[in-house]
Order: C-alpha cells, then sequence, then structure tokens
C-alpha cells in the first residue's frame, strides 16, 4: 500500500533535484517546495492507511478476498473516520507516555492497540449490519 507514496517521494526529490546535503542544509527550495509537497503526500498515505485499517479483520475473519477487504475497509471507516483518527492519537499519546517511563509503559499499552482496533471492527460490522453496538 505505501509502495506508491514512496516512488511519489521518490519522483518528487528527483524532480527538484534535491541532494541528501541540500536536505540536511535547509536549502530554500526544500523548505519553500519540497517539505510541504512531502507532508502533504505523508498525510495522504496517512489517510489511506487508516481507511484501509479494518481489511486484515475483514480477511480473517470473514473471509473477502484482499481486494474486497480494501473496499469494504475503505466503506466502513469513511463512517468512522473521525473517531478512528481520535482513537489513534490517543494510542500515539498512550505510547509517548509510555516512551516516557523508560519504555516499561510500552509493554502495557502495546497489547491495547490490537485489542481496541479488533472491539473497533467489531463495532463498525455490528453497526453496518444495523445491529446494536456490543457494550
Amino acid at each position: 500500500i505505501m509502495l506508491p507514496f514512496i516512488v511519489l517521494i521518490a519522483g518528487v526529490m528527483g524532480a527538484a533535484g534535491v541532494t541528501a546535503a541540500q536536505t540536511a542544509s535547509g536549502s530554500p527550495a526544500v523548505v519553500l517546495w519540497v517539505y510541504p509537497v512531502l507532508g502533504l503526500i505523508g498525510l495522504a498515505s496517512a489517510v489511506v492507511m487508516l481507511r484501509l485499517n479494518l481489511a486484515p479483520f475483514l480477511i480473517i475473519d470473514r473471509g473477502y478476498s484482499a481486494i474486497d477487504a480494501m473496499k469494504l475497509s475503505w466503506r466502513l471507516m469513511g463512517k468512522r473516520f473521525w473517531t478512528f483518527v481520535g482513537l489513534m492519537l490517543a494510542f500515539v499519546l498512550i505510547s509517548l507516555a509510555g516512551l516516557l517511563a523508560l519504555f516499561v509503559g510500552l509493554l502495557l499499552v502495546t497489547p491495547l492497540y490490537p485489542a481496541a482496533l479488533a472491539y473497533a471492527y467489531e463495532d463498525a460490522w455490528r453497526s453496518a449490519r444495523g445491529l446494536p453496538s456490543a457494550q
């Protein structure tokens, strides 16, 4: 999924004629043109990855093919996009707190992410079927 974005980033850097030395020195061309474009590419890749976050669950749990699972994940996540953005931001903050606690906190946080994502998948699936939320 990330391959088109990596190729796009390499193309932007090549089209700008940006070298590693220019990137490290912070030349005006890099700061004014390349960094904003790379930021937009990064934002687009984050949106795509977030919208396709439920595809593995659909493949394993429901037996969909990869393409069908990505299509359905895209539709399911569209209705709950900002909820999942909030969930991801919460996990980033919790993970940072775990890092500040000398990495010990990560031992507690790491299992929570897949569990919360599995619960979110189940809730999204039930909601799409018209069933009440499993609370």
